[in-house]
């Protein structure tokens, strides 16, 4: 290949790059002041799903120790469950448990209800 077509390619080519990179900034990122939203807790492990996945804006994420407590102790049931909610976005990873002996790891996300 030639100098000129390699530089053909290169002008078609890095426009397209441009066009990809902006869906992969569209992952979950660290909010550090609590934001309010109506977030989704999918409850599912009975039914050999996850547990306790929470969903707010599109993204799942995964709740820090606190917020599984507060969940535990709402007694969530079976299926999904919407509350109102602050959260913060912790910048760490964490785990769910998932049906047949499995887990997910999840960006970890910090809830405080709003009827608490």
């Amino acid at each position: 290949m030639t100098i000129h077509a390699m530089s053909k390619l290169l002008r078609v080519i890095l426009p397209v790059c441009g066009l990809v990179a902006p869906v992969y900034a569209a992952e979950p990122s660290r909010h550090t002041d609590p934001s309010e939203a109506t977030a989704t807790i999918e409850n599912n492990l009975p039914a050999d799903g996850c547990s306790y996945v929470i969903e707010i804006h599109g993204a799942e994420y995964a709740p820090d120790a606190a917020t599984l407590a507060a969940i535990r102790e709402r007694d969530v049931p079976f299926g999904r469950s919407t509350a109102e909610v602050e959260y913060t976005v912790t910048g760490r990873t964490a785990t769910v448990e998932c049906g047949f002996n499995t887990h997910r790891e999840l960006p970890e996300v910090a809830l405080v209800f709003q009827d608490s």
